[in-house]
């Protein structure tokens, strides 16, 4: 095979399929593909024939905010408003201290074993200091390991703040994505058989996470048969990383749009339609695990109750003069992440506890683990103190990343605080000559039940075990869980919007959000998060995309060109 190295935008990528038997050549991709055959013995082979299948919905849709055509939809990159930024200090000839913005300590520390092996650094694996955070745009290390490699060889400190422009030029945006669809269905909306191939433009570097897509294009509904496919296309473009999980709205837009034309082609209500073949727990994915609970046919019950689009037909036939209005809704989901972590809680002297995470307060996630940490141990949240380490003091973490940081963080936090609490009143017990069991805390004060006067303070025990001489061990609850079950996650939204067909404005009028978000441990910090999250979506669908010419340059390097949604474009 040959190596075709992608230059330019969306129309070369758009004929890569064509491009595989150029020349007679076989096309190579840079990075390894991914397929999904019918993995499930049960699943019989696609064998498309007329009659068999009575209804073929074809599209092909490469995704991004302004749709040319109802089936050519035209690539789209979204950036972060955070920049990236580094600064350095080399201690003691060997190891270095980095205060970065990004979100993964274990992976900066990989990045830089990988990128710094000649030597350049002594201990390739630096203490690292998280101040700031932005969601899975940050994952992998950008100017890290340049600012690392400077502090060493120049003995000062270093600061790389990269400029917008550079931000937009080298960041790591959203992929452009194209994806193909075919699909057989009979005319009483049975699902007979899905064809499916995903092409990801990955920029310079390999990295597109092609199994997510595949996955979620054979798995969100059942498929008696598919064939799926993946593959990853190089391109002179900034590398990508993740925009609201890596692929997965791109995928999830590509298969719900399918499904919505699939119900106005054969005139079925979109909502049974989605229903009658929508997973449920226990069902298979594409890749044969089993789906874990989730909440997808809840949140689609939840929306389709309610009154915007139960009274959708009367509000688009009160559009006004020379107007156009819509009623629409989409159903997505995410699998949610998976990754071994720890946590350790402290009892202090004062009677406050003193949490430690490696995970970094992404969206306030520290309130929620200091909430799960005080009721564990029984106490108020006002005292415990969330501390998030750098990699030579925290517990192992992991990516603050994946919708897992309280899913795993937080049970690590539970548990350890459980611990805690286990060894507080062991102490208190020798103190006062009872029983574990006869023990209960009030108000900071474990005391025998029945006999508030006879008790020790959660102060007292804390001084105990940091005096001089004391026999009494330090209280330290300490916790460092691996998952198996991972906690798929679901929402439904629905939006009412006009448009006015001379000029092509889109003004949106309403836009509701339903989702699963388990136990709401945290309700204000839950809201803002769907709340941010709808925003982005609309940014997506509407403003946001970086554009670029044939040679590959980006024609809109500035946040004046590059169009974020702020307060004043919501309803």
């Amino acid at each position: 095979g040959r190596r075709v190295t992608v230059y330019g935008q969306q129309e070369v990528v758009k004929d890569l399929i064509a491009a595989r038997l150029a020349d007679g050549l076989p096309l190579r991709f840079e990075a390894a593909e991914v397929a999904l055959h019918d993995i499930t013995a049960a699943r019989p082979a696609i064998t498309w024939r007329e009659g068999g299948v009575e209804h073929v919905g074809q599209g092909r849709l490469a995704l991004q905010a302004v749709a040319d055509c109802p089936d050519i939809l035209v690539g789209y990159k979204q950036r972060f408003l955070a920049i990236n930024a580094a600064i350095d200090q080399a201690n003691d000839g060997k190891a270095l201290s980095q205060e970065i913005n990004d979100k993964s300590r274990k992976d900066a520390e990989r990045y830089f074993t990988v990128m710094c092996p000649s030597g350049l650094l002594a201990d390739p694996s630096p203490e690292l200091v998280r101040k700031r955070d932005l969601f899975c745009g940050k994952i992998r290390a950008l100017c890290e390991p340049i600012t690392a490699i400077l502090a060493r060889v120049t003995g000062r400190p270093v600061r790389y703040v990269m400029t917008r422009r550079e931000e937009l030029e080298a960041g790591m945006p959203a992929p452009q994505v194209i994806i193909t669809l075919r699909t057989g269905v009979k005319r009483d909306g049975t699902l007979m058989a899905l064809d499916a191939e995903t092409i990801i433009d990955s920029g310079a570097y390999s990295g597109a996470v092609l199994a997510v897509s595949a996955v979620f294009l054979g798995s969100m509904y059942r498929w008696p048969a598919f064939d799926i496919r993946g593959s990853e296309v190089l391109t002179h473009k900034p590398s990508v990383a993740a925009y609201r999980a890596p692929v997965a709205p791109q995928t999830i837009f590509a298969i719900d749009s399918q499904m919505e034309q699939i119900a106005r082609d054969l005139e079925l209500d979109p909502v049974e339609f989605r229903m009658r073949h929508l997973i449920e727990p226990g069902d298979p994915m594409a890749n044969g695990q089993p789906w874990q609970s989730n909440g997808a046919r809840q949140v689609l019950a939840r929306v389709a109750e309610h009154p915007h689009w139960k009274t959708r037909a009367a509000w688009v036939a009160a559009a006004p003069p020379g107007k156009r209005r819509g009623v629409g809704f989409g159903l997505g989901g995410w699998l949610g992440g998976l990754q071994p972590t720890g946590a350790t809680v402290r009892l202090n002297p004062d009677g406050s506890l003193a949490v430690l995470t490696g995970q970094v307060d992404i969206a306030g996630t520290n309130i929620a683990l200091a909430q799960i940490a005080a009721s564990a141990f029984g106490v108020d949240s006002d005292q415990v103190r969330i501390t998030t380490g750098d990699t030579d003091t925290a517990p192992v973490t992991g990516l603050s990343a994946g919708s897992k940081t309280i899913y795993t963080v937080g049970a690590a936090v539970l548990q350890a605080a459980e611990d805690a609490r286990q060894q507080a009143f062991a102490i208190a017990a020798a103190e006062l000559e009872a029983s574990v069991h006869d023990l209960e805390l009030i108000d900071g004060k474990i005391t025998v039940k029945g006999m508030p006067d006879k008790g020790i303070t959660l102060a007292a025990i804390g001084k105990k075990g940091n005096l001089y001489m004391s026999r009494t061990p330090p209280v330290l609850g300490k916790a460092n869980p691996a998952f198996s079950q991972q906690a798929p996650a679901f929402a439904a939204e629905l939006a009412r919007l006009e448009v006015d067909p001379e000029t092509g404005e889109v003004t949106l009028h309403d836009f509701v959000v339903v989702q699963d978000v388990g136990k709401a441990i945290n309700p204000i910090g839950v809201e803002g998060q769907m709340q941010g999250g709808a925003v982005q979506s609309l940014g997506i669908a509407l403003t946001e995309g970086l554009m670029f010419d044939d040679s590959g340059r980006l024609t809109n390097p500035s946040l004046l060109d590059y169009r974020k949604l702020t307060a004043a474009d919501l309803p």
